[in-house]
């Protein structure tokens, strides 16, 4: 049995009412009401993708990230802090400042002043890292990550996370030890 269907669209896009002939009413005001008086359906026009919206805050598998703006341009894979314009900056155990500051490992690349993801707590996965299981991670200079315990001129140890696998570091900030 073939119905006639009426859609109603208001200007504004909060009401809606569409009707056919056997006064079925789905009627949406205001998110306020719904009274649905038959349950059949009939699909008219299937609708099509519309454009990708903005991307989304960072959700990393089992860690936690955020992002935040390039002090400078950053490589991937490297420990950073805030400076006092609350932007990343790489971190390096030749200044004690950094010590105490540090905010976590960039998940990618970024220039000046865009947004950069950064991890803080968790796994990360490196396909071209080769880390020694059993061996913690430390914080080098100018952001980079080494497994040989630091020494003079280095200003502090301190380990930023343990290998799970060769290419796979739980991030995990220890305390520092001043040398």
């Amino acid at each position: 049995m073939a119905t006639d269907i009426q859609v109603i669209i208001q200007d504004n896009s909060s009401h809606v009412t569409v009707e056919d002939d056997v006064i079925n009413v789905v009627t949406i005001h205001d998110d306020q009401q719904v009274v649905v008086e038959d349950t059949s359906v009939q699909v008219v026009i299937v609708g099509e993708q519309g454009p990708q919206g903005p991307q989304g805050n960072i959700g990393p598998a089992g860690g936690v990230a955020l992002t935040v703006t390039a002090g400078a341009a950053l490589g991937g894979h490297r420990i950073v802090h805030l400076d006092s314009s609350e932007k990343a900056q790489y971190a390096g155990n030749q200044t004690a400042a950094h010590a105490l500051v540090m905010l976590g490992m960039t998940l990618g690349a970024a220039v000046l002043n865009d947004p950069v993801n950064v991890q803080s707590f968790g796994e990360v996965i490196e396909p071209s890292w080769s880390w020694t299981l059993n061996q913690p991670v430390y914080l080098d200079t100018n952001g980079l990550l080494t497994q040989t315990t630091p020494v003079a001129p280095a200003l502090f140890q301190r380990i930023v996370g343990f290998p799970t696998a060769a290419t796979k570091l739980f991030l995990s900030f220890r305390e520092p030890i001043f040398i």
